[in-house]
Order: C-alpha cells, then structure tokens, then sequence
C-alpha cells in the first residue's frame, strides 16, 4: 500500500504504528489519555467533589443527630412527667384511703364534739358537724384531682408512644446515613488513593503503558 493510502488511512490524534509482513499494515492507537471521571475533567476536580460530598455527608448526619438529641429528650422528659404523675395519682389515692376511713368512722358519732388528726396532721378538737363537712369536702376534691391527674396521665402515655415512634424513626434514619457514609468513605479512600499513585507516575507514563498495552493486543489480534 503506497504513502497516499497511508496518509488516507490516518485520522487526526491517533498515532500510525508499522507491522511487517503479511499482518495489517496500520494499527491506530490514541495518542491522548483521558480517564472516565463523570461530569469532573482532572485530578483537583475529582478531589473537590470527593471532599464535597464528604462534607455533605457530615453535615446531614449532624442534623439527623440533633434532631434525634431533640427527640430523645423530649421522650426523657415525657417518662420524668409520667413518673411525677404517677407519683401524684398514689399519693391521692392514699389519702382518699384515710380521708374516707375517717370519715367513716365519725358517720355514727352523734357527739358534738370530737378530736381528730386527719384534717391537720396533729390531734384536734373539731364540731362533729364540721369535720363531717371539711372531709367530705376533701374527698370531693381528691376524687377531682384523681380524675384529671389520670386523664393527664392517658394523654402523656399516649404521647410517649408517638414520641417513641418518631424516636425510632430518626434512629433508623440516622443508622442508615452513617453506614452509607461508610461505604462511601470505603470507595473515596481508594479512589484518593489511586489518584495520588497516578500522580506520583504520571500521566505520560500511564499514556505509553496503555499504548504498549493496546498494540500487544492489537497484534495479537491480527495473527
């Protein structure tokens, strides 16, 4: 095949590599190597974007974690309520015990006069009549009291369990974005890593390592 044919045969950027005999007589072989690298051009760029999107990670996994503090602390502070209220509700239904028992105990009494030490904690002479009326009274109250410290309590439990859920929820959100930031620290390491070991080569280096490589398998090829 003459010069014209060659010269016909040759495309801009590529190199024209000779073989004798009777194998083909041009291999076209890039000149220039460009690594797949997505939408980034260069080693600066893909660094910055790796560093990008570490920061990203970093940052979301700092706002699920504040929110999850915020959660958990309105769930602690939802089980503190629920002890006091709890605590209360004992508290009321013990003295609705002996506020009755007292109560009971005076109904047949037709004195009138009597000491007693429910009402103040200390021994004290009362009218009949009018400590029948102060522990009616208080049980009036402490029914009341019950009623609403339960209603408050149902409310508060029911809350938690919302709370609870939600606490759950920002959990799993939260364990999901660090294992993901773990597999993609895995993969970024090792690409930094590559970089900066084609770095240290060369590009020019790994250019006539790939053309060595591509003309091997071109020759071989054409046996």
């Amino acid at each position: 095949m003459g010069a014209a044919s060659a010269s016909s045969r040759s495309i801009p950027g590529e190199a024209i590599v000779p073989f004798a005999g009777a194998r083909p007589t041009w291999l076209k072989v890039p000149t220039t190597l460009e690594p797949y690298t997505g939408e980034v051009d260069g080693e600066d760029e893909v660094l910055r974007i790796i560093a990008m999107r570490r920061r990203h990670f970093q940052y979301r996994i700092s706002k699920l974690q504040d929110a999850l503090d915020e959660v958990e602390k309105d769930y602690f502070g939802l089980i503190s309520h629920r002890e006091r209220l709890s605590k209360m509700i004992a508290a009321a239904y013990a003295r609705r015990a002996v506020a009755a028992a007292e109560f009971e105990a005076i109904r047949p009494y037709d004195g009138a006069k009597i000491d007693s030490s429910v009402v103040h904690g200390r021994r004290q002479l009362f009218a009949t009549k009018e400590l029948r009326e102060m522990l009616s009274s208080e049980l009036s109250q402490l029914d009341g009291s019950i009623t609403t410290l339960r209603s408050i309590l149902l409310e508060t439990m029911n809350e938690l369990d919302k709370v609870q859920e939600k606490m759950k929820q920002q959990q799993t959100l939260l364990k999901e974005r660090k294992a993901a930031f773990v597999v993609f620290e895995r993969a970024q390491t090792r690409r930094e890593r590559l970089l900066a070991i084609a770095s240290r080569i060369g590009t020019d280096y790994l250019l006539r390592c790939f053309q060595v490589r591509a003309g091997r398998r071109c020759a071989a090829h054409a046996f």
